[in-house]
């Protein structure tokens, strides 16, 4: 009987830890397939808005747009010049306003500057020292990464964990 019974218990782990494993690997291969995705689509975002049109120009874009799409859609020779005029002006168009978001950004690290340096202004060399060490303090937590990382606690409740509400019956009774 002991032994029936413990080679029971034997298959009965077994089983279990075959089908922990095969889960394990399933989870395992979901993972990697979400990161491989999530990878490639990072490098394409980086690829389309750092190397790729930044450093080009409007007659670049529009071109290497333009011969992409005629490789797919074979466009006639009439067609590949209209093609190759819409994405000249868009590209252009595109390049005005990164220039102008550009000189924006500038306006604005300029004017922050100007800020900073008028609020030290009103400090004392210790206040000047000690903001100083509070403002490397704040850059060296924001290269370490997250807020979550920083030793907070994550928010406890969440859905579905509050307070009971007072139903009528018990408001009624207080009156």
């Amino acid at each position: 009987m002991k032994k029936i019974l413990s080679m029971a218990v034997f298959m009965a782990g077994l089983t279990g830890l075959t089908y922990a494993q095969s889960t394990n690997t399933e989870v395992d291969k979901r993972d990697s397939n979400k990161r491989e995705i999530r990878q490639e689509r990072k490098g394409r975002m980086h690829m389309r808005n750092h190397a790729g049109m930044s450093n080009k120009t409007a007659e670049e874009i529009a071109q290497a747009k333009t011969e992409r799409l005629d490789k797919e859609l074979k466009f006639s020779d009439q067609q590949k010049k209209d093609v190759y005029a819409y994405h000249l002006t868009k590209a252009q168009e595109w390049k005005a306003k990164a220039e102008a978001r550009k000189a924006e950004r500038e306006a604005r690290m300029q004017e922050m500057k100007a800020d900073r340096q008028e609020f030290e202004n009103l400090l004392t060399a210790e206040q000047k020292e000690v903001y100083k060490n509070k403002l490397a303090e704040k850059k060296q937590r924001f290269d370490k990464g997250s807020r979550r990382d920083q030793g907070r606690e994550p928010r406890k409740g969440g859905k579905g964990n509050f307070k009971p509400v007072e139903t009528t019956e018990q408001t009624t009774d207080q009156v």
